[in-house]
């Protein structure tokens, strides 16, 4: 039950304040009953942003422009309004009003879609501001559209004066989210885009005009207009902006269009002056995952200089970061604050369930697909589209906020991510050769006759860009870098890094015969007089040691055939970590520029798949990620586009 005793002031304290003659603060009517209320009308509106490249203009805007978004995303069923008086930096509680779907009037407001609202506020709380301290006739309006229990709960519980109410914070249990509900045709968590500031009338008398319905004082118009209880609500005032706590992912297929769907070429053969010559390998797109999805975020949005709570202004405006001409170092701009910002400026390394929902890292610190968010992209694509420009995007899902308060901390860790799983597949290019090794791989690749469904499905290889099916073929090519035979007379050179690798400072094993055409000559049998190093590769595997973590302690890189979402077949994962704002120097992090901020629709194509990406099996891998791996670094796996949109658009095109 609501309590009004909201200002703690005894009746003498109050009697003796209605005897002063400032008649800015005393009412001189009678004390009214608890039961009575004063309505007030306002119209809110869900802001319009603007949003490619992922670049923030100012206004919580991008470069890509907006979208209007669909009507379960803009739908408003409900409407939490709180009067509060900000003093100094705080915003004193004075009142709260529910206003329920009945009472929503639907609006436009040039392309804009809004809502008129009348709300009954209980004449006692607005009474008893009236004879606080610290009235001002100026009052801070925070519109909470489709509030959650937790949020009802919360101001339901405040009594006036309390000042903390600002700093509270929803947490999700799970991923679905109640503050992007599409229950009702659509219940989207939407407040303030910035603070709107309103007027009150100068004496509680002048409230008795408003105590119907159908004649409610309007906070967004004017009201008694000529008289001496003038209050004009509509100069420079009008509606309240409002913007969603949630972000929303978008994708599209952004593969050439010279490939199959989703479908990039990845491993090409070489022409003789080392320029690229015809694909051999592909990859095919088949699953992505959403990583570290934050779990926590502000009901209103704060933004500082340095990213931290102290000093945060409420309701403020994301400002583009500018940087100084020929360097990477900013020179302005600020963050958006998050939840967890003190954690994530020291780092988040370990419990990460804690901070995050689909953490990408287990408790050991390995990539862990196991905890993440997956999706078949063929459903994605199959899904809602967008309503942006061409319509090329299709709705994914939603998330909530996560922004890091220091650009160095933007780490694998706790930046929220996309994992792109993608399935090889070898061409036809790959199989018209004599060559045997390019054969095997084919193969191995596209599992001809069933080779990858036993016991002894061969291991891809990967060493400096060549791919190699099984360990006896990178045998066979390592030797082939370093021997040389002309007739009987054999030459080494162990120097080529592929050789260091496999046999390390070892010998090989090998043995030929040798022929020399002529009469009345023998073959000769020839071995490699070198012996084997036992702790090689090649020295482990012909005794079933542990050859694979050798072979990755010398960057190679092991994919092991499995059966993934489109069959048995040889996988990789790209991982994407998602771009807010592009600072255009490649392999340098600006601030947030890896981050997720409400209002943000992130549109993701990958465009480019430059190599073969990590392995599924973290162990296989010599360039595994760890909780402090910063999101960007000189490597490149991968381009993706982004876009982000009223809805704040954000174009990320990405390239791995």
């Amino acid at each position: 039950m609501k309590h009004y005793s909201k200002w703690l002031y005894s009746a003498m304290a109050i009697g003796m304040l209605a005897s002063c003659s400032n008649d800015e603060i005393i009412d001189d009517n009678d004390p009214v009953d608890n039961g009575e209320g004063v309505y007030m009308h306002l119209n809110i509106i869900p802001n319009v942003g603007n949003g490619t490249r992922s670049t923030t203009n100012g206004e919580d805007s991008s470069d890509a422009g907006g979208e209007n978004g669909s009507d379960i995303e803009n739908n408003v069923n409900e409407v939490l309004l709180v009067l509060a008086n900000k003093v100094g930096n705080n915003y004193e509680f004075i009142a709260d009003a529910t206003i329920g779907n009945e009472k929503l009037q639907p609006i436009t407001s040039g392309t804009n879609k809004g809502y008129a609202t009348t709300g009954k506020f209980t004449k006692a709380e607005i009474e008893a501001y009236y004879s606080s301290p610290n009235f001002s006739k100026k009052v801070c309006v925070f519109v909470f559209c489709n509030p959650t229990n937790s949020l009802r709960d919360m101001v339901e519980g405040l009594t006036a004066g309390n000042t903390t109410w600002t700093n509270e914070a929803y947490e999700l249990t799970n991923g679905d989210g109640a503050i992007w509900s599409s229950a009702n045709n659509g219940s989207f968590l939407m407040s303030n885009y910035r603070i709107a500031e309103r007027e009150l009338p100068a004496t509680f008398s002048a409230w008795n005009p408003y105590t119907v319905e159908t004649n409610p004082f309007d906070l967004s118009g004017m009201n008694s207009q000529g008289t001496a209880n003038e209050v004009d609500n509509a100069t420079g005032r009008g509606v309240v902006y409002v913007h969603r706590a949630a972000a929303r992912f978008d994708f599209k297929d952004g593969s050439p269009e010279e490939t199959a769907a989703n479908t990039y070429n990845v491993v090409f053969d070489r022409n003789a002056d080392g320029s690229l010559g015809e694909a051999l390998v592909n990859v095919t797109l088949t699953d992505m995952a959403l990583v570290n999805l934050g779990n926590k975020f502000y009901y209103l949005e704060r933004t500082s200089a340095d990213g931290l709570d102290a000093g945060a202004t409420l309701c403020g405006p994301e400002l583009p970061w500018t940087f100084n001409q020929g360097t990477p170092a900013p020179n302005s701009g600020n963050f958006v604050v998050d939840a967890y910002a003190n954690a994530k400026k020291s780092g988040i390394t370990s419990n990460f369930g804690t901070y995050f929902l689909y953490p990408f890292f287990d408790a050991e610190g390995n990539p862990a697909s196991s905890q993440w968010y997956s999706s078949k992209i063929s459903d994605v694509l199959a899904g809602v589209s967008d309503n942006y420009k061409e319509k090329q995007y299709k709705v994914w899902r939603y998330a909530i906020e996560n922004t890091i308060p220091d650009a160095d901390k933007q780490m694998n860790g706790q930046s929220t991510g996309v994992v792109f799983t993608g399935k090889m597949k070898a061409t036809e290019a790959c199989n018209s050769t004599t060559d045997e090794g390019r054969k095997a791989l084919y193969e191995a690749i596209n599992n001809v006759n069933g080779i990858l469904e036993g016991a002894n499905a061969p291991l891809l290889i990967q060493f400096r860009g060549n791919l190699y099916a099984g360990i006896e073929n990178l045998y066979d090519a390592a030797v082939a870098s370093a021997i040389t035979i002309n007739g009987q007379n054999v030459e080494w050179n162990r120097s080529s890094a592929l050789y260091r690798a496999v046999f390390g400072n070892g010998g090989t094993g090998y043995t030929v015969t040798l022929v020399e055409g002529g009469e009345g000559k023998d073959p000769v049998t020839y071995t490699d007089p070198t012996p084997v190093e036992a702790t090689s590769v090649w020295g482990l595997y012909k005794n079933s040691g542990n050859f694979k973590a050798a072979l990755v302690a010398n960057a190679a890189t092991i994919y092991e055939a499995s059966n993934g979402s489109e069959g048995w077949g040889y996988y990789c994962n790209y991982y994407y970590w998602n771009r807010h704002n592009d600072n255009l120097a490649n392999g340098i992090m600006g601030p947030m520029e890896f981050a997720v901020v409400r209002n943000n629709v992130y549109k993701l194509a990958v465009t480019k798949l430059g190599q073969l990406g990590h392995p599924l099996i973290p162990t296989n891998d010599p360039d595994k990620p760890t909780p402090d791996t910063p999101d960007e670094e000189p490597n490149v796996y991968m381009t993706v586009t982004c876009e982000v949109i009223p809805w704040v658009v954000r174009i990320n095109n990405i390239e791995f």
